[in-house]
């Protein structure tokens, strides 16, 4: 049931409890009450066969998209890939191409109904050239049948689910204006009645259907200035992003000039390190000839003194 008629369906049932706590005295009023209940038995009953229909719906159509993939998966796609693997069978077999093509896995499933009715119809006629040439089973025709004749009715099914719950939702529409058409009636019948016994309020929350609950609806020019708004935040947030990414680029650029000048101020240090010092201790000064000391002279000999005078 939709919300706006879940909605209706509670006025009617919170103004027929009303009405049978306070037991307004009249027969026309008791008349527009015995229907306003009848109403709310049969939108009930109405509920809870559209509650069950509804839940067939989206179980009937994972059923059927199951179906149809094992239907390609075990009976299309293997005759095809077989067909195609047999050395000239698609090229000499008149009409095999067509017949073989296989639908796209999105297809709807009448397609792929009619592709299985269009394998079944090609094997049929030429059954033993393929099955001796691909080594099926000899029941794989009867299969393929079979798979794609529950394919057909599990969709028959699902189109039948799908109509059964919207002719309930029909029934429940009129059944709900016949509903509201008694509430209307009553309002005018008890008018004096409730400023007697002072119930307009009640009779009033309970008969109120209520707004509908979602998005706000917004008017040409509100929805314009939104328009508006929301392209000038796109733009902002553009900009913003833009501007993000320029301050991290001269970040990094100044990372690397940083990086740079610290290498050429440590490259003259390293140099200075790398070269030997002068005694002055100035780098690249020649250094003054080294003097060797020469060594002591031996000691006289006996022969040498013998001979002096």
């Amino acid at each position: 049931m939709e919300a706006e008629d879940e909605r209706r369906f509670r006025s009617i049932k919170e103004c027929d409890d009303l009405m049978r706590k306070q037991n307004f005295p009249g027969t026309a009023v008791r008349l527009a009450a015995r229907r306003l209940a009848a109403a709310r038995v049969e939108l009930e009953d109405l509920s809870v066969q559209e509650r069950d229909a509804k839940r067939l719906v989206p179980w009937d159509g994972v059923e059927i998209r199951k179906r149809s993939r094992d239907l390609r998966k075990e009976y299309l796609s293997p005759v095809a890939k077989a067909a195609k693997a047999i050395d000239g069978f698609v090229r000499d077999t008149p009409g095999a191409a067509k017949a073989l093509r296989m639908p796209h896995p999105k297809d709807s499933v009448a397609l792929h109904v009619e592709a299985g009715d269009r394998f079944a119809k090609f094997l049929k006629e030429h059954l033993t050239s393929f099955l001796k040439e691909s080594g099926f089973d000899r029941n794989f025709l009867s299969k393929l049948r079979a798979a794609t004749d529950e394919l057909r009715k599990q969709s028959q099914f699902a189109h039948s689910t799908r109509g059964e719950r919207s002719r309930l939702l029909r029934e429940i529409k009129s059944q709900l204006k016949k509903g509201r058409a008694q509430i209307d009636l009553l309002k005018v019948l008890l008018e004096p009645l409730l400023i007697e016994r002072q119930l307009e309020t009640m009779w009033a929350l309970a008969s109120r259907v209520g707004a509908k609950i979602g998005r706000p609806r917004y008017t040409p020019e509100e929805r314009a200035r939104k328009t508006i708004e929301n392209a000038a935040r796109k733009v902002e947030r553009r900009e913003q992003r833009r501007q993000k990414k320029e301050q991290l680029r001269l970040a990094r650029r100044a990372k690397r000039l940083q990086k740079k000048e610290a290498l050429k101020q440590e490259r003259p240090r390293r140099a200075r390190r790398a070269t030997p010092l002068s005694p002055a201790g100035e780098p690249g000064a020649e250094a003054p000839p080294s003097v060797t000391a020469s060594p002591p002279s031996a000691a006289a000999s006996p022969s040498s003194v013998a001979a002096s005078p």
